[in-house]
């Protein structure tokens, strides 16, 4: 099966995530993280501004 980069990078994210979280024992539920990126979506769309502080790749 073949993987692109980019599949490949956001696996290396997701396993580096998860040591992290095991090593910390800091853990967060969907629901909590949904939460805030609810919360960051609607303060870029009341504060389009706030676009311009955004990585990138965030707004791609």
């Amino acid at each position: 099966m073949e993987t692109s980069e980019s599949q490949t990078d956001f696996i290396t994210r997701a396993l580096l995530a998860r040591d992290e979280a095991k090593a910390t024992d800091e853990y967060y539920s969907a629901e909590q993280v949904l939460r805030e990126l609810d919360d960051l979506l609607a303060g870029v769309s009341t504060n389009h501004s706030a676009c311009e502080n955004l990585p990138l790749q965030i707004i791609q």
